[in-house]
């Protein structure tokens, strides 16, 4: 009996803990986002082809993802292009490892970490960063692009769509944890 309630209570911990968030504090009043650094690492799997440039460039890949986060950002009304008292500043590193089919040709799922660093003038307000992810769909999309990828079909034309993705699923990360 003991033991059942240690374990009990072991549990109800865990539930507890998982639960919590880190948020932006409410007294930073932060009312929109200006992106200050955006580093992004693009590394590849060892099956690229040398010389090969079908694929976007470091420099291409890391302006579609500045492109497209700062497109969230402005859908959401949550962007300004410079900074303010009200407006925190973003540091984000992008880490994406571009996994090429053994013929180098077609793209199997991406790894990909990011870590996002919130500040207010000199004041870190949040850090927050996940590691070693794949890029998820919706079920239907998903199994579209598993379908794709399983084919040697996905490439150079659907790497944005995994940019978009990663660039969409940091900046709802980002609206949750601001905390209004």
């Amino acid at each position: 009996m003991y033991l059942k309630i240690l374990f009990l209570s072991f549990f109800v911990l865990l539930a507890g803990c998982a639960g919590q968030m880190k948020k932006i504090p409410a007294s930073a009043e932060i009312s929109a986002f200006h992106l200050k650094e955006v580093t992004v690492n693009l590394t590849f799997n060892g099956n690229e082809i040398p010389g090969d440039t079908t694929f976007a460039s470091q420099e291409e890949f890391a302006k579609n993802f500045e492109d497209d986060f700062v497109k969230y950002l402005k859908e959401q009304n949550i962007y300004s292009a410079s900074s303010r008292e009200d407006v925190a500043e973003l540091y984000i590193t992008l880490d994406y490892t571009r996994n090429y089919t053994h013929n180098g040709k077609a793209l199997i799922q991406p790894y990909v970490s990011h870590n996002v660093k919130v500040y207010s003038g000199d004041s870190e307000l949040l850090s927050f960063g996940v590691s070693n992810y794949t890029t998820k769909y919706d079920y239907f999309t998903q199994f579209a692009v598993v379908t794709q990828r399983l084919a040697y079909e996905w490439d150079q034309e659907d790497e944005p769509k995994e940019i978009d993705l990663i660039s969409k699923t940091i900046i709802n990360n980002l609206k949750e944890r601001m905390d209004k």
